[in-house]
């Protein structure tokens, strides 16, 4: 493991203990002093099957037993922020884990859940004088026996989102009427992609190319068995239609069409590919620059062009932080404008599993580099879930303000908050 450095350790402001070990977090877009924590339980009929380890690969014990789906549940439970402490506003109780949540970056009063059991709900946080959490609507999209691992909201598509699955299937969704009415899959019920082992990733290129004169976007995941896949797909929409039938009918406005498929000879990363965070932007020479998280204990920066579909990903710099690399999120919001030629400098939060929060910067000067800024070590077990606080409007870069963060673990059940100061880092 990485030995602590006590000029990068930050000591929480305050703690709580949870009721049910968490799983994911995430905080309001929209009112910066929510957040929402999303738990994952096994109940007391399965706790003897694994006392220790991930509680993720506890799935590979619990898929002998038949009836083991329904013995998961989970919650979902809203804090405001009042003095840099947490407090609990309302506990809303769910009858599967969940193991992932993120608000749509299109309608920040929504957010959806990946469930134990082969479904995704959406929510609404409403925005009045005391907000609260209320459930639109729960799709049931695969088997009760399937776990939902993750997913991710396309960056420039309201209604499509992705989502990976302990099959090794990948899927690519379709939400109709304002992200509540229906899902269907796109482009029908097959895998865009399929892993050999548990999916646990997936991130959709943040810019698109031409193909044929049509629009391509491309999706990456990773899996427990080491691979950045790619696939290629083609968009039909009313502003970029694929084909145009000479009765203009569009057919489905949202119809893709896969164009390719890239998996590695062999795998990309040394253990299971947990994390996939792309720079909002591409390098000069077209390719998409991804950070990635493994089980491995590293975190690398990869150049993928996803036209060579025959081509597996360059690693351009890949540091060892310790305790494997479960999620990866930006510490503010990365635009095209942010690029400055070769001097670029990304602030990223990392969850670290069994060694805390980190906070990395990730720079390109000529070369590309990772450091570790500031690290929370005062969880005790796997931190599969942070989150930092977004700027107030008008806040700039954020460099004259730490940047609050909330991190937790699991089996302890701890839940931290700590504040980086970016100019120390």
């Amino acid at each position: 493991m990485r030995e602590e450095d006590s000029n990068t350790t930050i000591k929480p402001l305050s703690s709580i203990i949870l009721d049910l070990p968490p799983s994911c977090i995430e905080f309001s877009p929209e009112n910066r002093n929510y957040f929402v924590v999303g738990t994952y339980n096994l109940q007391k009929d399965e706790d003897t099957l694994k006392e220790k380890g991930d509680y993720l690969n506890e799935q590979q014990d619990i898929e002998a037993h038949p009836s083991a789906p329904q013995s998961r549940n989970g919650s979902l439970i809203l804090f405001k922020i009042i003095e840099d402490k947490p407090a609990l506003v309302q506990t809303l109780s769910y009858h599967s884990a969940i193991l992932d949540l993120h608000f749509s970056p299109h309608t920040p009063s929504i957010f959806a859940i990946a469930s134990s059991t082969g479904s995704i709900s959406t929510f609404k946080l409403t925005n009045d004088a005391q907000p609260s959490i209320k459930h639109l609507k729960t799709h049931q999209l695969f088997p009760q026996d399937t776990l939902v691992l993750s997913f991710a909201w396309h960056p420039t598509l309201p209604s499509i989102l992705s989502v990976t699955l302990s099959t090794g299937a990948v899927h690519v969704l379709k939400l109709h009427e304002e992200l509540t009415d229906s899902i269907e899959f796109a482009p029908n019920d097959e895998p865009l992609i399929t892993h050999s082992l548990e999916a646990w990733c997936s991130a959709f290129s943040p810019s698109s190319s031409l193909l044929n004169g049509k629009q391509q976007c491309a999706l990456y995941s990773g899996g427990d068995d080491g691979h950045l896949n790619v696939a290629t797909f083609a968009l039909n929409t009313p502003e970029n239609p694929i084909d145009k039938a000479e009765d203009d009918d569009m057919g489905d406005p949202f119809e893709l069409r896969p164009a390719g498929l890239m998996r590695n000879t062999r795998p990309s990363h040394d253990a299971g590919l947990t994390a996939i965070l792309p720079i909002p932007f591409r390098a000069d020479d077209s390719k998409d620059i991804l950070i990635t998280g493994s089980y491995d204990d590293h975190v690398r920066i990869c150049a993928a062009d996803p036209s060579q579909l025959l081509r597996g990903p360059t690693v351009l710099s890949k540091l060892y932080i310790g305790g494997g690399v479960w999620r990866l999120n930006f510490l503010e919001d990365y635009g095209p404008q942010e690029q400055n030629g070769d001097d670029l400098n990304l602030k990223i939060l990392a969850s670290c599993m069994h060694a805390g929060a980190r906070i990395l910067e990730v720079r390109h000067n000529k070369d590309w580099s990772i450091k570790v800024l500031g690290e929370v070590t005062d969880h005790k077990s796997m931190c599969y879930g942070s989150a930092v606080q977004p700027l107030r409007k008008n806040a700039g870069k954020g460099e004259d303000e730490g940047r609050l963060c909330v991190s937790t673990s699991f089996y302890d059940r701890l839940l931290c908050i700590w504040r980086f100061n970016a100019r120390s880092g």
